[in-house]
């Protein structure tokens, strides 16, 4: 662009020249039409900037790993004149690999009328793309002036695991009884009348039919009864949802942790085994399962941890967690650090525990002598590549 101002600019300065040794009514139109020229260039880009709109959308809001989907660039030009050269700058970020990056599209904005530019996106990772418009240059016939039209649209498509990893994996535990459990939150009240949690003054919002009458009469105080938390006799399936580094190769290994997790929650689901989906949230920042009954359940708790960055690699995700909501538990990893395990470990003295620990490597080191069941899953690694 600045090229362009200075190759006008010398033409400029000809028609000055020109001017001033050879008066006349050509050197004074000559002279006049070159210095107008770029006014009247301006007053039309701004013309076009003010009537231009341009807004994303994508295709579909959910694909596959590997699949095509496009975002649609909506650009309708409302000047007779056409843009003769504009650039739109998008920024887009996959959830698991964390680094945000730009691209720039070069099209040209037809006058009077809408156009669409579709732009195909592909990615063998799973996760959550988040493609955010930026600031839109529209340029003059000569590439002198330049204008930014604004484009703060936002999509996000989110790109569901494969679930055919069932083949490197083990036997799952057999599904549990039907029979209701017998163990109890020693931590949390819940809605069982069958046993008593705790009795304590009565607070603003708990419920009247919990009046302890005997001990209300008898301490002249209302005394509210908190019943007991049931925990399922189910299985518990966590992933340990954290950033396994920050080359393309760990990116590319939580995909094959996430790919697992998936397939055990889909093969649990065929063997008709009542379980619960949980993961580290990094937003709500806390422990919360999820339950599962059908493979719809499982995808619909995929895009609701998809949709959250991972958790910071050096943070260990289990240690929040006081108690397990689950007779069992299988646990999936590819980071099987020393405080989680000590974590399973202390699980283990009360459940079964199952641990997969996810790898490129056909033998990893992993801790001996442990009290629960640990397997570990080969997964081969790509060629370096982009995610």
């Amino acid at each position: 662009m600045i090229l362009h101002k200075l190759i006008y600019l010398l033409l400029w300065l000809c028609s000055v020249l020109f001017f001033v040794m050879y008066r006349g009514d050509l050197s004074l139109q000559l002279l006049i039409v070159c210095t107008l020229f770029p006014v009247l260039l301006f007053l039309l880009l701004l013309w076009q900037k003010l009537t231009l709109s341009v807004h994303l959308e994508a295709d579909t809001h959910e694909a596959a790993c590997q699949d095509r989907f496009y975002v649609l660039i909506h650009m309708r030009g409302r000047c007779p004149v056409p843009v003769h050269y504009a650039v739109v700058t998008l920024n887009y970020i996959h959830s698991l690999a964390g680094e945000p990056d730009m691209l720039d599209v070069h099209v040209p904005v037809m006058g009077s009328n809408a156009q669409v530019v579709r732009l195909p996106f592909s990615t063998p990772c799973c996760g959550r793309i988040t493609v955010t418009g930026s600031d839109i240059l529209i340029y003059d016939p000569l590439s002198l002036f330049s204008m930014k039209v604004k484009c703060r649209d936002r999509v996000a498509v989110t790109i569901l695991p494969e679930t055919d990893c069932l083949q490197m994996l083990p036997a799952l535990p057999a599904p549990g009884d039907a029979e209701q459990s017998e163990r109890f939150s020693e931590v949390r009240s819940g809605d069982d009348p069958s046993e008593i949690f705790s009795v304590e003054p009565y607070q603003q919002g708990d419920a009247v039919s919990g009046i302890h009458w005997k001990l209300t009469a008898k301490t002249d105080t209302m005394m509210i009864k908190h019943f007991s938390l049931p925990l399922d006799d189910d299985i518990l399936l966590f992933v340990d949802y954290r950033r396994c580094g920050d080359d393309c190769k760990d990116t590319k290994l939580l995909h094959h942790v996430i790919s697992v997790y998936a397939s055990l929650s889909f093969l649990l689901t065929e063997q008709g085994c009542s379980h619960r989906l949980m993961w580290y949230p990094f937003v709500r920042g806390g422990l919360e399962p999820y339950g599962c009954q059908s493979q719809e359940d499982t995808v619909d708790a995929l895009r609701e941890m998809l949709a959250s960055a991972p958790y910071p690699t050096g943070e260990a995700a289990l240690l929040g967690m006081e108690e397990l909501p689950a007779a069992r538990m299988i646990y999936c990893t590819a980071l099987p650090d020393a405080e989680t395990f000590m974590q399973l470990s202390a699980f283990a003295a009360h459940c079964r525990v199952m641990v997969f620990c996810i790898s490129y490597e056909e033998h990893p080191a992993l801790p001996q002598d442990t009290c629960f069941e640990c397997y570990p899953v080969y997964v081969p690694q790509d060629a370096d590549g982009e995610v």
